[in-house]
């Protein structure tokens, strides 16, 4: 069992407990008032154990986490959220509102109740589960492959497991590692001395998502958080990469990724892959079976 398919499992079972909670989650955002609101925006501002986060949320911290966006996504649903009463705007960032603080405990109160009523292995495995998962997290943690932990330090996942329900316990963890494969990402790529943008331009060319500047745009457009760029931001992203031989651009507008992007992009997943599954080398290969096993037969249980 490799840590490839350990982590595809893991993420299984994130998604199957997603699909468990989405319905109380999304009815705790419409009896919140939060309908059409960015809420994920609103939940960076909060921790999941305390309601909220010491820290101001600001434009510049977000990018930290998710250097992809124009800075003015950002600054437009901080914008939203602070009009509306969730966040209140400081010389520091925004804060969490008493409005904002009370809604931010009532989704994640819906998801913990939920979880806690959820029994897809009895209860000894359940625990079990939990446990072997902390071991993971910890592991990639003290590995220390990263100085700039943004992602888990904006999750708040960078702390240890202030859960307690062995299957909100698993749900933190797997939160977790997904910041930790983020934080390795963006630690993989950063050398590389381009922005955000211009990569995340390069992987969708090397994903084939697009072949033309119009239909990287469109593809921009068509995320569940648009980026907030224009058309003539992707010409210049990939201009960018075509004057180090990473894409061509042609007069009409199309774009493909050269033989040395390809190269290029695929050591960044190989070096992204290198720092986030090598420290789990530290956990037993006996335990790290034990939590492939367990992952898959939770998801099935909750698939059912």
């Amino acid at each position: 069992m490799t840590p490839p398919a350990l982590f595809a499992a893991l993420q299984d079972l994130l998604a199957a407990l997603a699909h468990a909670y989405r319905p109380d989650f999304r009815a705790a955002i419409a009896a919140a008032g939060l309908g059409h609101m960015p809420v994920g925006v609103l939940l960076r501002v909060c921790d999941t154990q305390n309601g909220r986060d010491p820290r101001p949320l600001t434009v510049e911290n977000l990018l930290a986490c998710v250097p992809y966006y124009a800075p003015a996504a950002f600054a437009a649903r901080l914008a939203a959220l602070t009009e509306r009463g969730w966040l209140s705007a400081g010389p520091d960032g925004h804060t969490l509102t008493a409005q904002g603080q009370a809604a931010a405990e009532a989704l994640y109160g819906a998801v913990r109740a939920r979880l806690a009523g959820l029994a897809p292995l009895p209860a000894a495995d359940l625990a079990h589960l939990a446990a072997l998962l902390d071991a993971l997290v910890a592991a990639g943690v003290s590995a220390g492959h990263s100085s700039r932990r943004a992602c888990a330090l904006a999750s708040g996942t960078a702390r240890p497991n202030p859960e307690s329900a062995p299957l909100a316990r698993a749900a933190w963890s797997l939160e977790a590692l997904t910041n930790q494969r983020c934080d390795a990402h963006r630690a993989a790529w950063q050398p590389l001395g381009l922005s955000g943008p211009a990569l995340e331009t390069l992987t969708w060319l090397w994903e084939a998502r697009a072949d033309s500047i119009p239909g990287l745009y469109a593809w921009s457009a068509a995320q569940p958080f648009p980026r907030g760029f224009s058309a003539q931001d992707y010409n210049g992203f990939v201009s960018l990469l075509a004057g180090r031989g990473w894409a061509a651009l042609e007069p009409g507008g199309a774009a493909a990724i050269t033989a040395a992007g390809r190269r290029v992009r695929g050591e960044v997943e190989a070096q992204t892959d290198a720092l986030f599954y090598d420290p789990w080398e530290v956990v037993p290969e006996a335990e790290r079976e034990d939590l492939h096993r367990l992952a898959q037969a939770a998801t099935a249980a909750l698939r059912e």
